[in-house]
Formats: structure tokens, sequence, C-alpha cells
């Protein structure tokens, strides 16, 4: 296995979803091709030989971005916004609904669907009258295509998501436009009841595309959006920094949220940017004590354990090691040599 498919594996990216991005199909060639094109970022090549699909690659993830280490050439290449690596795809541009994420998102479900299609046909049979699949014992599938199946399986719910944020950004888009030809005569009340979907949730959809129009962090979903501009308390000058340290920092909704309550109260005059050691080192002291994670080892037996590391485990275990939020050796040979 070469470096370039290490890489992948150790950032938990699929070659097959991150060539689909860059070639917009799958085959022998373009994923050889796509590997060939990591691995000429991880020799650092120089700008010279910088092609758009090297662009398109960087500006695909910030998990490989934070990859290569060199700031300089990170900032000429990496730093290019998703738009604009997207627009290298031989994409219909002249069709309104070919909006970058949407474009993303519709290319991941495809291409997990085919995926799985594909691996699940190799290995199962489907039963239509009870409509599931069984395992053909002809061609069982062994522990690691077992697990391979399951995870392609899983990537169905992250295109679902990425389609989900994208359609309340849509809905948000329409009745916006709309409004300002009817204004209260469209009556949103009557689209919940044909939908069966919240009129909280339709009125949010609108209220948080106007705040956004024209500054909506790429790689965001539409949920930390709304996660940031209904925080009570909080200047309005401070959601677009905290929303862009999320997405430096690839935090969840909640910890978006919860990062908030940082800036609750701050004076919108004097907005800063947020660096990303202020990011972790606050999510870090506010993490609830009943959520740390440890490993605990005694007379070389070893247990996981979540929750408030008492004095009484202090005493009984030889040595503990935290893991969440931050990996830090608690007692023990390593607690003694890293302090």
């Amino acid at each position: 296995m070469n470096h370039a498919q290490i890489l992948l594996d150790a950032l938990d990216i699929s070659l097959d979803e991150i060539t689909t991005t860059t070639f917009g199909e799958v085959n022998d060639g373009t994923k050889e091709e796509c590997l060939v094109l990591i691995q000429d970022l991880l020799d650092g090549i120089d700008d010279s030989y910088i092609t758009e699909q090297h662009r398109l690659i960087i500006a695909y993830s910030d998990k490989i971005a934070d990859a290569f280490t060199n700031v300089e050439y990170k900032s000429s290449i990496a730093d290019i916004p998703l738009e604009e690596a997207h627009t290298i795809l031989p994409l219909d541009e002249t069709n309104p609904f070919y909006d970058v994420v949407t474009k993303t998102a519709a290319g991941i479900a495809g291409s997990a669907v085919k995926e799985i299609g594909t691996e699940i046909t190799k290995h199962m049979q489907w039963n239509p009258e009870e409509k599931a699949f069984y395992v053909d014992t002809n061609n069982i599938p062994n522990i690691e295509e077992s697990e391979d199946i399951i995870a392609r399986a899983m990537a169905l719910s992250c295109a679902s998501e990425l389609l989900s944020s994208e359609s309340a950004w849509l809905v948000g888009n329409l009745i916006a436009e709309l409004r300002n030809i009817y204004g209260d005569e469209l009556d949103l009340s009557r689209v919940a009841g044909a939908t069966g979907k919240s009129y909280n949730l339709i009125v949010t959809s609108e209220a948080v595309f106007i705040r956004f129009r024209g500054c909506r962090i790429p790689g965001l979903t539409f949920s930390h959006h709304k996660e940031v501009m209904f925080q009570k308390h909080l200047d309005d000058a401070w959601r677009e920094p905290i929303l862009r340290a999320a997405k430096r920092n690839n935090l969840t909704t909640k910890d978006t949220r919860n990062l908030c309550n940082r800036f609750k109260g701050e004076d919108g005059s004097e907005v800063r940017d947020i660096s990303d050691e202020e990011v972790k080192d606050f999510l870090l002291k506010n993490e609830p004590e009943n959520k740390k994670t440890y490993i605990l080892i005694k007379q070389g037996d070893r247990k996981r354990f979540t929750g408030q590391l008492s004095d009484s485990k202090l005493e009984e275990y030889d040595f503990i090691l935290m893991i969440h939020p931050e990996i830090k050796a608690m007692k023990g040979t390593l607690a003694a040599e890293t302090e």
C-alpha cells in the first residue's frame, strides 16, 4: 500500500469518494491517477506542477489540507474556496440547482449507492418477498469485506445529512424570494399542513437563509448556522467568526453551540478571529466530567471508563490514561515522564 492510500485510510476518507469529486467518475484508472495526485502533494511538488485536480483534492477536505505542513504551500493551494475548486468539474452550470454543495451531496449519494450496491451483490442475495438480503453461501464475505459492506451502507446516512442541509437552505431561499412578491399572502401554514412539516421549521429556514445570504461558511451544515444565529445574548458580529472557527476545527453543532457561550456578552466592536488554540482550550475546560473517557489498567487488565474519575479509582489502578477530550496520562509511568 502506498503512502497516499495510507493517508486516506488514516483520515478515514474513501478513495472512491474523493476520486468521484475530482474526476466525476470512478474506475481503476481514475483511482490510480487520484492516488498519484495525492502522492504528488505528499512529495511537495512545486507550484509550476500544480494542476486544478491537485487544488480540488486539497479543497475537498480540511483533514487533507491539515496533512500538509508547509504553511506557504497550504496558503497557496488549500485555502481556495470550495465553490471555486468545484468549478473545474464538467457540470451543467446552466442548471440553477447545481449549487456546489448540492452537487457534492448528490455526488456522494450516487457514489455511495453504487458502491454499496456493487459490494452487496457480490456477497448477498435479495429476497423480494421478505425485502431483505441474505448472505450468498457460495461467496461468503471475509471479515474485512463484511466490515467494508457495513461501512459503505453507513455512508448513505452521510449523504442524507448533506441533502437535508441543502434542502433547508433551498426552502429558505425560495420562501425569501417569493415573499418579496406576495408578502403575507404567502401562507406557509398551508405548506406545513400539506407536507406534515413544522411551521416553525419552515419559517426558520427563511430566517437563517436571509441572515447568512452570501456569507455561508462552506463545509458547515444548515444546523451549524442555525445554532449560531439563535443564540441569545450573542452579538451578531461574533456569529461568523464562531462559524469559521467551527469549520477549521470540525466542530459538531453541539460543540459550536457551546463555543457561542464563550462570547456571549462580548462587545461586537471588539470582534476578532478566534484562534484554534482558544477553541480547543475552551471546549476542553467546559467538557463535563461525566463525559471524559479513560483507559484504566491494573495488573495488566485493561478497562475503558467514561465518567468522573474518583479518588478511589485513582488509588485502585496502576495506570490511568485520559483519551477524551484529550490524550493525557493521569497516573503511572507516562504521567511522571510528561510532568
